[in-house]
Order: C-alpha cells, then structure tokens, then sequence
C-alpha cells in the first residue's frame, strides 16, 4: 500500500485505520521519515491518547498483554482493550501536506530534504 492508499482509505472510513494503513505510516521506508511522527488517537476502555504513529503499535501490544481477551474481561472495569485507532483532528489536513510535498519532490527528482531519487 502506498501513502497515497493510505489516504484515500482514511478518507472512505473518516479517520479510521487499519493495521495496514497503520504499517504505513510508521513503517514505510519511502514515507516513514514524513509520517512516523504523526499523531494518532487511541481509545480504549479506560479512556485515549494520542502518540506518535510510529509508537501506536508498541503501546497496542502492551495494553493487549496486560488484557485477558476473555467475555469475563470485557465486563471487568480492570481489564482494557483497543476499541478503535484514528486521525485526531487536524491529522488528515496534515497527511494530505505531506503528500503534496512528497509528490512535489519526487517531480523536482528529489526525495526528503533534497536528496536525489
């Protein structure tokens, strides 16, 4: 998937996204220097945070070890769990700009800060 996918996913599901999406943003080695600093918004039973794309997955793994994935720890106010991962506001107008200078540079025939393609 590239940025441009990542995109226009984000846009079809308002935000919303995906572990693919997620890998993306954090992951990529063509866009990760552009992204993976982005932020993005967690909620979970016990409440949401935001943190940098590229962390999201680290703190995902840690609530989901702590959680027993069992019906018993749904209904447990002690027990938390991922409900949803998303743009908070303001990141799609940001993601959108990275884009536009990414695509801007690769038309310049430079990648980044100048470096050649």
């Amino acid at each position: 998937m590239t940025l441009k996918h990542a995109y226009d996913y984000l846009q079809r599901t308002e935000g919303f996204l995906n572990d693919e999406v997620l890998c993306v943003l954090s992951e990529n080695e063509d866009t990760r220097e552009h992204t993976r600093l982005l932020p993005v918004m967690v909620r979970c039973c016990g409440g949401r945070f935001t943190a940098p794309a590229q962390d999201v997955a680290h703190f995902i793994n840690i609530i989901e070890a702590q959680s027993d994935m069992t019906v018993a720890s749904m209904v447990n106010p002690d027990r938390d769990y991922v409900r949803d991962v998303s743009m908070p506001v303001g990141g799609m107008q940001k993601l959108a700009g990275i884009i536009e200078v990414i695509e801007a540079g690769a038309l310049l025939g430079t990648v980044g800060e100048g470096r050649p393609a």
